[in-house]
């Protein structure tokens, strides 16, 4: 599945295409086995590609505190287990990032 993350008219802007990412997710949660289902892991799915829209320029290893906290704001039926949190953003971050 192509990518849908992409560069906009300015090499600093991005563009994120969430329904399309959400799209890949949605079929490597159906090929892997993960500790959460994709419905379960979507709101932090979403919140990780908030994440790096709002810090794109940030190495993600800097930023961990600040998306503990932000991310507990979230409501509880909306969030995964903070481990398992860390390591959905860390994968969208990657993913990202390989792009």
């Amino acid at each position: 599945m192509d990518s849908g993350i992409t560069a906009a008219t300015s090499p600093h802007a991005i563009v994120v295409d969430v329904e399309r990412e959400l799209g890949f997710w949605r079929n490597v949660y159906a090929a892997q086995e993960h500790a959460y289902s994709f419905q379960a892991s979507q709101p932090t799915l979403k919140f990780a590609y908030d994440a790096y829209l709002l810090n794109p320029h940030t190495p993600l290893e800097g930023l961990w505190t600040d998306l503990e906290q932000r991310y507990a704001q979230l409501p509880d039926h909306e969030r995964l287990r903070w481990p398992q949190a860390e390591q959905v953003i860390r994968d969208v971050w990657n993913r990202i990032m390989l792009r």
